[in-house]
Formats: structure tokens, sequence, C-alpha cells
């Protein structure tokens, strides 16, 4: 049976990969941009459909608001565009963690670590459940199964990711350059239309939309400006992923920061060209969507395609497939950009120091499970529905993007102070400045989802990010006082026991129980016995007959169990001998037998694994386990360093 597993889990998991692998993985510009790009490329897919959804609430006429929110949108992009070309000549790698950690301090850093953390959790459920909504658009038989296919669509990106799926990114690029080339032709063969006459209304144009009661009149006043700020500030999830070229350089051939600029520049501009031609062809073709209504209409690129291509042509369905393996490709840049966070944060010691920690297929195998439990969890309770999956959204990443562009305010002061010559600080002071703007954006979009979209959600992530800096702190401050606990004082290591104790747990008188006299007799304690719990008068008498015969040299201690407890008498008992020293120790020996097999381990009870669990808490007490391998054993042991090297190999 153990076999059988192992088998089920290569077929699964796969084979191990070799370390060396890692410094393969590296790549170039031309994959880089795709690969790097797909999170940023992706949210056009569902961004505009939540700018028309709020401004709908003030009726059609707000829709011509759009375009306008899109140019707001696209100067937020280009902004955290230059600030972060900033950042990469300052810092060709690293991310914004390591960055605020290192220039403003262990409290910001830890607020950057947990926002981004809950960014990745959130941008993996907004991909997925956003695939799983064009899906349902383009297989209209699976109406209905919004949640099951994100669940099914998490499931496989789990297991990818846990199999070390990394050297497939070829096949990412030339999809997401695919999808690039199809979104031109959409907004080219678009504006054509639209410069000639023949761009046609999309079926929901002539939809009535019913504003909501408190917009009745239009929008006016403060109410109506607060509307189109939250319309900004959902909209804002357009800029979220403009980062990833400068947090993972460490990805890209040399001269990474120069590399990293190059695709940071260019994924900016192909995001803003996208967010203004979507929303400018979304006017112009009338679409419309209704709040509370956005699962039962199809997506806004899912209109305009139709619109422009035709309904049911062969290059809407493919644009929209397209559509889908970017968002899939976004949901799994989260899952490589949340271990990779995590490492470093359990490197420094804030989060469970397993999660630093590879697994056979180079991939941080726990974090990966911990990202797809959080992710699933927030689908669930979200019924997969974009439109409020994306209240949540933004606040964890802008407050990133808030802080690591003060830090970098900070770093310029500091070299400022430093540095000699005119040149240099001018350019010191002109990085500044354009990181100080960055700032200045990045906290405007904070404060404006502060405003408009607490109560609609955004308070759930600000709780979260505390909580989960809180426990950051405790687990950091668990590691410290463990470390503080267990380092050696001068002198310490030379100590030597003054006395030990040995005392074997035996249950019957066999080839285990001989061994484990002769390997404690070997062993030479100052003191030694054998100690036997009495649940059964009977076979307590056949043992003691047994002892008596073998003239076994070992006295042997019985201890009544009326109630057959077996593992509080062994304590009891220990506790009972209490050393007068703090030097002195007991060493308990417990003879084992292994089996070949988890079907035979189930015939025979756990009760030396509950014993040596509850001695583990004892003071001053060692446990030994001395194995006797039965015959089935064997073959295992004879064929694991074959099959590991197979493996290998």
């Amino acid at each position: 049976m153990a076999s059988l597993s192992k088998k089920l889990r290569r077929l699964l998991v796969g084979t191990p990969y070799d370390t060396q692998l890692l410094a393969k993985q590296r790549f170039g510009k031309a994959v880089g941009l795709p690969v790097l790009g797909a999170n940023a490329f992706s949210s056009v897919a569902y961004a505009p459909d939540e700018i028309i959804l709020m401004l709908a609430l003030a009726g059609a006429s707000a829709l011509t608001l759009g375009p306008q929110v899109g140019i707001a949108l696209v100067v937020l992009i280009l902004i955290l565009v230059w600030s972060y070309r900033q950042r990469l000549i300052a810092f060709p790698e690293g991310g914004d963690y390591q960055l605020v950690f290192r220039t403003l301090g262990r409290r910001p850093g830890l607020f950057v670590g947990a926002a981004l953390l809950l960014d990745f959790v959130l941008t993996a459920a907004v991909s997925l459940s956003a695939a799983s909504y064009y899906l349902m658009v383009l297989l209209p038989g699976t109406q209905g199964w919004g949640l099951a296919l994100t669940l099914g669509l998490l499931a496989v990106l789990t297991l990818a990711n846990i199999r070390g799926v990394g050297r497939g990114r070829t096949k990412v690029a030339a999809i997401t350059y695919l999808f690039l080339l199809g979104m031109v032709a959409l907004l080219v063969v678009g504006m054509v239309q639209y410069a000639t006459g023949t761009l046609a209304l999309a079926e929901s144009a002539q939809q009535p939309i019913e504003p909501a009661p408190e917009f009745a009149n239009g929008l006016h006043g403060m109410l109506g400006a607060l509307l189109v700020v939250r319309a900004f500030s959902t909209g804002a999830a357009m800029a979220t992923g403009i980062e990833v070229p400068a947090s993972n350089a460490h990805l890209l051939t040399k001269p990474r920061g120069r590399n990293a600029g190059i695709i940071l520049v260019i994924v900016g501009l192909v995001a803003a060209l996208l967010t203004l031609g979507v929303l400018s062809l979304t006017q112009r073709t009338g679409i419309r969507l209704h709040y509370g209504h956005a699962e039962q209409q199809p997506p806004v690129l899912a209109q305009l395609s139709s619109t422009i291509f035709g309904p049911g042509s062969i290059v809407s369905y493919v644009l929209g497939a397209l559509v889908i393996a970017v968002l899939v490709f976004a949901a799994n840049s989260a899952f490589n950009s949340f271990p990779s966070l995590a490492s470093q944060l359990a490197k420094d010691r804030f989060l469970p120091e397993q999660w630093a920690h590879r697994g056979d297929r180079l991939s941080y195998t726990h974090s990966v499970l911990w990202l797809a439990a959080a992710t699933a969890l927030l689908v669930l309770v979200t019924v997969a529905n974009v439109a409020i999956l994306v209240q949540l959204y933004v606040v964890g990443v802008f407050v990133a993007f808030t802080l690591s562009q003060w830090a970098m305010v900070v770093h310029w002061n500091r070299r400022l102070g430093q540095s000699a010559g005119r040149r240099v600080r001018g350019k010191i002071m002109r990085s500044r400045a354009i990181n100080f703007v960055g700032f200045l954006a990045a906290a405007a979009v904070v404060l404006a989802v502060v405003l408009t979209r607490f109560v609609y959600g955004a308070w759930i992530i600000v709780l979260a990010g505390m909580l989960l800096v809180l426990l950051m702190g405790l687990i950091n401050r668990h590691y410290r006082a463990t470390a503080a606990e267990l380092a050696v004082s001068v002198g310490e290591q030379k100590a030597l026991p003054a006395r030990v104790h040995g005392v074997i747990l035996i249950s019957a008188v066999n080839k285990p129980t001989m061994r484990a006299i002769s390997y404690a007799r070997a062993a030479r304690p100052s003191t030694l016995e054998a100690v036997l719990i009495d649940t059964d008068q009977e076979q307590t008498a056949s043992i003691e007959k047994a002892w008596a015969e073998h003239k076994i040299a070992v006295p042997l201690t019985i201890i009544a169990s009326p109630y057959r407890e077996l593992v509080n008498p062994v304590i009891s008992h220990l506790r009972s001998k209490r050393l007068r020293s703090a030097r002195e120790l007991t060493v308990v020996y417990i003879p084992e037998f292994v089996v070949g097999s988890r079907f035979r381990a189930l015939l025979h009870n756990k009760t030396a694994w509950r014993i040596k669990t509850a001695l583990l808490f004892e003071r001053n007490v060692m446990v030994v386990s001395v194995p006797w391998q039965l015959d089935s054993s064997d073959r295992i042991s004879e064929a694991a360093p074959i099959k590991n090297q197979r493996e290998r190999e």
C-alpha cells in the first residue's frame, strides 16, 4: 500500500527535479513581456465591466463618463510605471517588501508583506472567477456553474504549481501574444468601423437602465462625485500587475534591471492603450450592464467581440478562449508571486519556516496549498461573484504601492545627503520628485477606496491585513524566543550528565525486547530497569514467568493499571523517580517492530507512538526507539534506494 500511494503521488506530482534546474529557469525580454505582463493585461477583461456597473447606478447618461475615467486610469498607470522605473534604477532586484523593510523598518515592511499576500489571494480569486464567467459565455450549457468552474480551475492550477510547471513559459508567452494580437485586432477593426460609420450598437444598447433612488436626478452633487471616484477606485484594478516586472527582475536574464525596466514600460503602455481602447469602444457601441445583474449579462469584451466581429463568429470564440487563458495565466502569476514573497517572509521568521523550503518539484508546496485554500474560501464566500470580489480588490496592492514609493523618497533623501556634484544631485532630485508623485497617486487611490468602498467590503481586507501583521509579529516573537532559549552558553556544550538512568518499556518477551535490553546494557547506564504495565493479570504472569525462565539480568518492575491505561502509568512512574539533579537524565528504550506496508501497520496498535509523543514533554527524559525489522520490511528497504535513484535519473 505504501508503494501504491507513492506511485499515485508520483503520477500526480511527478518525479523530483534537481536543484540545478533553478539556474536554467531565467528568461529574456521576449518571454518576460507576456509572462510578467499577463496580470496587467488580464485586468482589461473585468475592470471595464466594473467601471460601467458603478456608473450605471446613476443611469444611462452617466456611462458617457467611462472614457474620462479611463483617461484618469491611464495617467495613474503611467505614473506608476515611471515611478517603478526609478526603483529599478536604485534596486534592480527585490520586491516592495524587501525595499520597505530595508528602508522604512519592520512594521511598514510587514504591512506591505501582508497587503501583498492578500492581494495575491484576491488576484487568484478575481482572475479565476472572471475566467469562469467568460467560460459560461463561451459554453452556454455551463450557465449557473460559475462556482464549480472556478473551483475546478483552481484545483487544476494548484496541481500544476505543485508539479512545478514553470518550464512551459514559451507556451504561456505565445498564447499571451495571441491574446494581445486579438485585442489589437478588436480595437483596430472597431475603430475602423466607427470611422467608416459601420460600427453597430451592442445588443444591450437598447436596454433601459433604472438609476438607483439616490441618483434619480442624475449624477449631481457630492453623491455624484463620490460615485465617479468609486468608479475610478474600482477601475484601478487596471493598474494591478504593473509592478510585477519590477518585483520579478530576478527571473530575467542579465542585465536584469535593464530588461525589467524595458518590460515594465512596454507593459504599462500596452495596458494604457487597452484601457482607453476598450472603454472608448464600449461607449461608442452603447454597451450597458445592470448593477446587481452582471452575472446574467455577457462581459464587456464578449459584447464588443460579438458586436465588431459578429455574434457567434469564429473570431469571437477564439478571442474568448484567449481571454480565459490569459485570466488563468494572471491567476498563475499569483501562484508564483505568493510563494516567493512567503518564502522571503519565512526566511525573515515572520511565517512558518517550512514555507521557505522548496518541495520535490522545486515549488514552495506549503505556500501553494495555503494560497489555494485561502482562494477557495474567498471564492466560496463570494460565490465566485466578480463584482463582489473587485470591491475587495485594489486596496492591498495600493497600500504596497504607497509605502514602496515613500520608501523610495526616503532612499533618495539619504542619497542626496551623501552625494556631491550638481549633476548627480540633480538626477537624485528628479528621481525623488517622480517617486513623490507616485506616492501621492497611490495614496490618492487608497484614500478613494477608503472613502467610497470601505463599507462595501474594503474593511474586510483592512481588518485581515491588520490581523495578518499581528500574526506575523507573534510568529517572529516565537522564533526569537525559541532561538534565545536554544542558544548555547559558554561552557554549556562541555557539560556531561551526572548520571543516566535507563528504563526499558516492555509488553512481551520477544526478539525486539531482547534487542532493546542488549542495546540498553551496552550503553552502560548508571541504573537500568524494565517496566511492564499490568493491564491483564494473566498476560503479566506469563511475561513474568518468561522473564525468569530466560534469566534476564535486568530487574523487572510491574506497574498496576486497573483502568488499563498505558501512557499515564509510565509518566507517573518516571515522575516518581524525580531526579536529584538537573544534570541527571532518564533514557527510555522502546522496542518496536517494523512491518512492510501501511496495511499491515493498521493491524498493530500505536502504543509506542503515543508513549513517545507524551514523553517528548517530560524534562530530562530521552527516548530511544529500538527497531526490529520484520521480513516484510526487507523488500521496502532493498527497493527504496534503487527506486529513488531511478526517480532522479
